[in-house]
């Protein structure tokens, strides 16, 4: 690489010709990386930093610059297409990077895109980055990440990372920040999102698989706990399925649209201190924090919950609503109690079919010291609470206003 050499190891890239020969030499994405001046691709031939054949292993350090790019790519599509115990920090990226890629795995692997990165594996960590790209991809698409997907046991790390990228996502699963989140992984957490910011409005529309949310789409645990911590929604959200598939209906939500711990007893899946400011719509259903939640029966050692949340705007879908869960399902009569706790509705909470100010659908989940102040309103089944309580795992209120 024509490249000029730093101290302690690291190589200063200053322009387009010494990016772009980064891209195209395999051989140097294990090496440490710094950028000494803003970059534009435009107009130059551009692939991906990192594959599933060879991922990104290196450190990046953009030292607040940006970088505007141009990707065109087939399987997995970012400034860095895979990245594996990689640091990235510090950078920002703009421009457009797009996925080519017409079927839903690679070798039984996810793709994914994103402007930053298509797909981050274990030990991955992503700390102050900025997304302002347009991303468009088939599935599995977030303004910062495509997929985190952590089969290994080093931590994945998204910190203080923001997105203002316009996202588009045919085929379901997308994020303001990640699009898709999936573990199965010894790590403690197995993902650790803290600090994130979505602000653009997602207007998402896709074939079917429309699960959106402001941080991530779609979030699926096997094994090991995924947290989010301090983390923001303040874009409007709002999504439908442009084919008829029932089975995979819209699932919009202002931090997460579908969340699953399954499998695994460590499965778990905690939001903790995040916040939704933008207006959330969805032709299924809705929530402030998450419009779906399920905990497993096998998912005995640790509490998927939703800890010290607040939502602001308006939450609405047809099915079911809430200004904290839209819909709730813990099948978990472990003595480790999941719960909504120390959480705040102030938005208007809408349905058809069944509305609560804090959980649309409640079952099995805890609400404690928590309140709501938004209107509700359902043609049936609304509730200041929950609009409609079922199951049979133990919960309780207390202190819920």
């Amino acid at each position: 690489l024509a490249l000029a050499a730093a101290a302690a190891g690291e190589t200063v890239i200053s322009d387009a010709a010494a990016l772009t020969a980064l891209m195209n030499d395999a051989s140097a994405w294990s090496g440490s990386y710094k950028l000494g001046a803003d970059i534009d691709l435009t107009g130059k031939a551009q692939s991906p930093i990192g594959t599933y054949e060879t991922p990104f292993t290196g450190s990046f350090d953009g030292a607040g610059h940006t970088v505007k790019v141009d990707i065109k790519a087939d399987g997995t599509a970012g400034l860095f297409g895979v990245c594996e115990g990689a640091t990235v920090q510090s950078l920002t990226v703009d421009g457009s990077v797009a996925n080519t890629f017409a079927e839903t795995k690679i070798d039984d692997k996810y793709p994914g895109t994103g402007a930053l990165c298509g797909v981050a594996l274990s030990g991955t960590t992503f700390e102050n980055c900025t997304a302002r790209a347009a991303v468009k991809g088939p599935g599995n698409v977030g303004g910062l990440v495509g997929v985190v997907y952590n089969y290994d046991a080093r931590t994945v790390t998204l910190k203080n990372c923001t997105s203002q990228a316009a996202i588009t996502s045919t085929l379901g699963n997308a994020g303001g920040l990640v699009g898709r989140i999936q573990t199965a992984s010894s790590a403690s957490p197995a993902v650790f999102v803290s600090g994130c910011a979505n602000r653009t409005d997602v207007t998402s529309t896709s074939e079917d698989r429309n699960r959106l949310g402001g941080i991530a789409g779609y979030v699926r645990t096997e094994a090991g706990e995924i947290r989010f911590e301090a983390c923001e929604n303040a874009g409007d959200l709002n999504a439908a399925n442009s084919g008829a598939n029932g089975s995979n209906n819209p699932f919009v939500g202002g931090i997460a649209g579908r969340i699953e711990a399954v499998t695994d007893a460590t499965a778990a899946v905690r939001i903790l201190d995040c916040k939704n400011t933008g207006n959330i719509e969805s032709s299924h259903h809705a929530g402030g924090i998450t419009a779906y939640i399920n905990r497993s029966d096998k998912a005995t050692l640790t509490a998927s919950e939703i800890v010290g949340c607040l939502n602001t705007g308006a939450v609405s879908g047809p099915s079911h609503a809430g200004g904290i869960i839209g819909y709730s399902q813990n099948r978990c009569s472990a003595d480790v109690r999941s719960a909504v706790k120390n959480c705040e509705n102030r938005g208007a909470v809408s349905s058809s079919a069944c509305a609560g100010g804090l959980v649309g659908r409640w079952y099995g989940f805890d609400i404690l010291t928590s309140y709501s102040s938004g209107k509700v309103t359902a043609d049936s089944l609304a509730g200041g609470i929950a609009g409609k309580a079922e199951g049979e795992v133990f919960c309780e209120t207390n202190a819920v206003y």
